[in-house]
């Protein structure tokens, strides 16, 4: 095969080794620098096959730069996907409160290394009016408390004043060794005063009724009394309450006794020896006498909050 073109040559301009006077393209030879036309050539053999080979090897070098372009798109691509990595790796080294409160205890010293579900701190909201009163109920009596029932406490560092509350959550699972659920119990006015940590306890009203007839023990004979109702005598069933306590007794979570009395009325005030001790859950048991002089025994467990 061969290649023919026109060769144009400038006057006036002096011929230079090397000059160019004319370039060979795809749709042919053209001039350069405008000038006359001297004559046409043809290139054959050895010349036209430079030619394509050239051509050629510009086009494989147009596809190699598209194909490495691609290729450095993607190692961005991967290296930006490495920077958000790293980012957020270094984001979780720091470590955030989920909620506003008061550092209670630091258990971690700063510089130890911490594994998965450590405890290196913990954090309250202490604010009275988010302040729950957390209870011990034994099994046989879960059955009874349902949410929304009323609660009446005394604490201990109120003497003499009843608060009132409402159950809030029955945490479902049991303590196996205890065998008692934990209750919370929100309160509904609490006092300014209040504080984590305080003691008291707890009444769940299972029934309650604004007015009741009192009659002294005497007239209670076999769980019932006689009452004159339209002028003929009927028999109805009495609730009787306790007379008198033989005991009661707590102890702590290894069956240890920690306090005991036998004065009705007379509470544990969450301390041994007058230490204050740490959160923990105790179980208690009394045992007494009720009006109709039948003996009772009755526990449970109370978790005690610092």
């Amino acid at each position: 095969m061969s290649a023919e073109f026109t060769l144009w040559v400038c006057e006036g301009k002096r011929n230079i080794e090397g000059g160019i006077y004319g370039k060979y393209g795809k749709d042919g030879m053209y001039g350069v620098g405008g000038g006359r036309r001297i004559g046409r050539f043809a290139f054959r053999g050895q010349a036209s096959s430079r030619v394509k080979e050239v051509l050629s090897m510009y086009e494989g070098l147009k596809s190699q730069r598209a194909a490495k372009k691609l290729e450095l798109d993607r190692e961005v691509e991967v290296a930006k996907a490495a920077l958000r990595t790293a980012e957020w790796n270094v984001g979780q080294q720091t470590l955030k409160s989920p909620i506003e409160g008061v550092v209670l205890d630091r258990p971690t010293s700063i510089g130890t290394r911490v594994a998965i579900n450590d405890v290196f701190m913990r954090v309250a909201d202490v604010k009275p009016m988010n302040l729950v009163m957390r209870a011990a109920v034994d099994e046989e009596d879960i059955a009874k408390v349902s949410i929304g029932q009323t609660v009446r406490m005394t604490l201990y560092a109120f003497a003499g004043q009843v608060f009132s509350g409402k159950g809030t959550k029955i945490y479902d699972q049991a303590d196996a060794e205890r065998r008692t659920f934990e209750v919370d119990v929100k309160l509904q006015q609490p006092s300014d005063r209040l504080s984590p940590g305080m003691t008291g306890e707890l009444a769940f009203i299972t029934a309650e009724k604004p007015v009741a007839t009192v009659v002294p023990a005497q007239a209670v004979q076999g769980g019932a009394i006689w009452l004159v109702r339209d002028g003929r005598l009927v028999k109805s069933d009495a609730k009787v309450g306790i007379k008198s306590i033989e005991y009661f007794r707590v102890y702590n979570r290894w069956g240890e006794l920690v306090f005991s009395t036998t004065i009705n009325g007379q509470g544990w005030d969450g301390k041994i020896g007058g230490t204050p001790q740490a959160t923990n859950t105790f179980v208690w048991i009394v045992k007494g006498i009720d009006y109709l002089e039948k003996p009772f025994v009755k526990k449970g467990a109370v978790t005690l909050i610092r």
